[in-house]
C-alpha cells in the first residue's frame, strides 16, 4: 500500500515553515539577550527567563506550523473498497480529431477545442452514466474505455489532438463500428446505450449507413452533432501556416447531410448543429436522462483513506505546548 499526498505542493511549505519559525525564534531571542546585556536585571525582566524553555516554545510553534502544512497536503494511506449502486446508461463520445477539426471557425477557436471544452463541462456535472471515448480520423481508436471515473475520462480527453490518430482523412463508419464494439459488452449486462458523434461531417469512406442500421438493430441511439461553418474555411495549423494540398490551401466546410441520415437510421437519435445550439450537449444529455436507465448497476470503487487528521492532532498538540510551557525560571518575579 503506497503512501500518497493529494496536495503535494504543501510538502514544500512544511520545511520552509519549520526553518522560518526557527530562524525567527533565534533572531528574536538573540536580540533579547543583547538587550539584556545593555540593561540591568532590575530594569529588564527578560533576564529571569529560561532560555531552554523559550527554545522549546519556539520549537513547538515551528512544529505546529509544519504539521499543519503536512495535514493540508492531504496524506492518504491504505485502501477502502465501496460498492456503489448506480442508475444510468452507457454513453460513448465519438470525436472527430482529423485536421479539418483545427479550423478556427467557431468564434475564433478550433472545432476540436470547442468540442472538448463542451464535453468536459458536461461530463464534470454528470452522475450515474458510464462514459467512453472514441477518436477518429482516417481510422478509429478507443481512447478511453467505458468508465464511471469522470476524472480519468476528462484527463484522456484533454490529451486528444490530431496526432492521436496518425492516419489522415475522416472515416465515420469505422468510428461508429468501433463505438458499437465498445458498448456490446455492456449490452450483455443489460445496459442501455447511446452514441454521441461530433464531427464536421466530411466522410471520405461512405459506409456509415450500414453501421447506423446495425446500431439500430442493437437499439443503440446515435446523436449527431455538426460542427463548423457551412461556408468553406482554411485550416490554420499550430505554427501559423495553413494546411496545404497540391500547392493550394485545404478548405473545409460542414456537411450535415451524412449526420442527419445517421441519426435517422439509428432510430431514437437526432441531429444538432453546434452553432445554432450552443447548449447542444446539455440538450442531448437531458434527452438521455429522460430515457430508461439500467437499474441496480453496482460498481466497486477503491480510494485511498485520508490520514490528514493525524498531523492535524500533532499540530494542535504542538500549539497547546507552545502556549502552556512556562518561559521563566521557577520563582522568578514578573
Amino acid at each position: 500500500m503506497s503512501f500518497e499526498w493529494h496536495h503535494f505542493q504543501w510538502l514544500f511549505a512544511a520545511p520552509a515553515a519549520l526553518i522560518l519559525i526557527l530562524i525567527s525564534g533565534y533572531l528574536v531571542e538573540a536580540r533579547k539577550k543583547y538587550l539584556a546585556r545593555l540593561f540591568s536585571k532590575a530594569n529588564l525582566s527578560y533576564s529571569e527567563a529560561s532560555s531552554t524553555m523559550r527554545s522549546l516554545k519556539w520549537i513547538c510553534m515551528a512544529l505546529c506550523l509544519t504539521f499543519l502544512c503536512l495535514s493540508l497536503a492531504d496524506p492518504r494511506y491504505g485502501v477502502e473498497v465501496k460498492e456503489v449502486s448506480r442508475t444510468g446508461r452507457d454513453i460513448v463520445f465519438i470525436l472527430d480529431v482529423s485536421k479539418s477539426m483545427l479550423a478556427t471557425d467557431i468564434n475564433g477557436i478550433s472545432r476540436l477545442k470547442r468540442s472538448k471544452l463542451d464535453i468536459i463541462e458536461a461530463v464534470s456535472q454528470m452522475q450515474g452514466h458510464r462514459v467512453g471515448l472514441i477518436g477518429f480520423a482516417g481510422k478509429a481508436k478507443e481512447l478511453c474505455p467505458l468508465t464511471y471515473d469522470y476524472y480519468y475520462f476528462i484527463k484522456r480527453l484533454r490529451e486528444v489532438t490530431p496526432a492521436s490518430i496518425p492516419k489522415g482523412g475522416t472515416n465515420i463508419g469505422d468510428a461508429l463500428r468501433e463505438a458499437l464494439e465498445l458498448v456490446r459488452a455492456g449490452a450483455k449486462l443489460g445496459h442501455y446505450k447511446d452514441l454521441i458523434l461530433i464531427t464536421d461531417g466530411q466522410d471520405h469512406e461512405g459506409y456509415y449507413e450500414q453501421v447506423a442500421k446495425e446500431a439500430a438493430s442493437y437499439k443503440v441511439s446515435i446523436f449527431t452533432v455538426g460542427i463548423g461553418q457551412a461556408s468553406p474555411t482554411s485550416i490554420r495549423l499550430a505554427d501559423g501556416t495553413y494546411l496545404m494540398s497540391e500547392g493550394k490551401q485545404v478548405q473545409t466546410a460542414l456537411d450535415p447531410e451524412p449526420l442527419k441520415l445517421i441519426s435517422q437510421l439509428s432510430g431514437e437519435g437526432y441531429y444538432l448543429n453546434l452553432l445554432s445550439n450552443p447548449r447542444w450537449l446539455q440538450d442531448i444529455l437531458a434527452h438521455i436522462d429522460a430515457k430508461e436507465k439500467t437499474r441496480n448497476s453496482v460498481d466497486k470503487q477503491e480510494r485511498k483513506i485520508p490520514r490528514y487528521y493525524y498531523f492535524l492532532i500533532l499540530s494542535l498538540i504542538s500549539w497547546a505546548l507552545s502556549v502552556i510551557l512556562p518561559d521563566r525560571k521557577r520563582g522568578a518575579m514578573a
